[in-house]
């Protein structure tokens, strides 16, 4: 692993003490079009190692290239990241996300997005939607609505 060049991410096992450290380069998985998917049999409030649970909705995703995750109608995240959507004046992060990640806590503290309840039958009031996780800035990944497949 070239460690001069490229995004390399640690990804650290632990129970009450560490498991595992490993380090991996990091790309950006291209992204045209998610699948909705309901989730609201899954808890994920915690990272775990163990992403059986959300394996099995990813391969729901059909010709997408992603899910995003519903649970009891509303929206809450991706398969990797968080979300965030586009009044076109403000944005908008899920009020219940399945996990609230750090990038989501930081742009909240920064007034970048505020919370909201997103109801997947809404999504119309909405013009884009971004993608972000601890590794991919928010705003890096931006779609418009209709890339959502909602069938």
């Amino acid at each position: 692993m070239d460690w001069k060049t490229g995004t390399h991410k640690c990804r650290v096992t632990f129970g009450k003490d560490i498991q595992k450290i490993e380090f991996e380069t990091y790309a950006i998985r291209p992204i045209r079009t998610v699948q909705l998917v309901d989730a609201s049999h899954i808890d994920y409030s915690y990272k775990y190692a163990d992403r059986a649970n959300l394996n099995e909705l990813f391969e729901q995703r059909g010709d997408s290239d992603d899910i995003l995750m519903t649970k009891d109608g509303e929206i809450t995240d991706s398969w990797y990241c968080n979300t965030a959507f586009s009044t076109g004046t403000h944005w908008y992060t899920p009020q219940r996300p399945m996990l609230a990640g750090v990038r989501r806590r930081h742009s909240l503290e920064t007034n970048q997005m505020s919370e909201r309840v997103i109801h997947a039958e809404d999504l119309n009031q909405y013009t884009h939607f971004c993608l972000f996780n601890a590794m991919i800035a928010f705003g890096e990944i931006i779609l418009p609505t209709t890339a959502i497949n909602q069938g």
